[in-house]
């Protein structure tokens, strides 16, 4: 019987070590220019303070903008479009330590986290008035129920 050449050529395909192609790496996090310099530096210190708990999270392919989000929140993500929405007044409005919470909180959905009943990841309209930069064992449950924390985790003092 005449073996076929086909099934010869995949193997030898298969067998090259020819490596995969890899995609094209994705851009880093992208923050609007139309954000001022010192909320630029606001929203790096916020994604930051995730690091302090969770695994390396470089934003790639996520963009921040300054928008209104959705029934005028403070801030909102859409996971599918990897986009951070965050209110062009939220500094002005609210000061430093809200805008931290806010973009802390939004960078909590970024990493895949949902909403607890307490700490950064506390959900519900403005956070139920109570904002936060504290992480919550609720907050670190979640963080390594979604797998963006090691077990255990790690934690450091670091004040915002």
């Amino acid at each position: 019987m005449k073996r076929s050449a086909l099934p010869t050529l995949l193997l030898m395909c298969a067998c090259t070590g020819t490596p995969a192609e890899e995609p094209p790496p994705a851009p880093p996090l992208e923050i609007d220019a139309s954000f001022t310099a010192d909320e630029v530096r606001l929203l790096r210190a916020a994604f930051a303070r995730w690091d302090t708990i969770a695994k390396p999270w470089s934003g790639a392919g996520w963009r921040v903008l300054k928008e209104v989000p959705a029934m005028n929140a403070a801030g909102i993500t859409y996971p599918a479009t990897h986009t951070i929405m965050v209110h062009p007044t939220l500094l002005d409005r609210r000061g430093e330590y809200e805008f931290l919470a806010v973009v802390i909180h939004e960078g909590g959905h970024a990493r895949g986290l949902g909403h607890t009943t307490a700490g950064v990841m506390r959900g519900g309209e403005g956070m139920g008035g109570s904002y936060t930069t504290a992480f919550s064992p609720e907050d670190i449950a979640e963080c390594i129920r979604v797998g963006a924390c090691d077990v255990p985790y790690r934690e450091t003092e670091q004040k915002l």
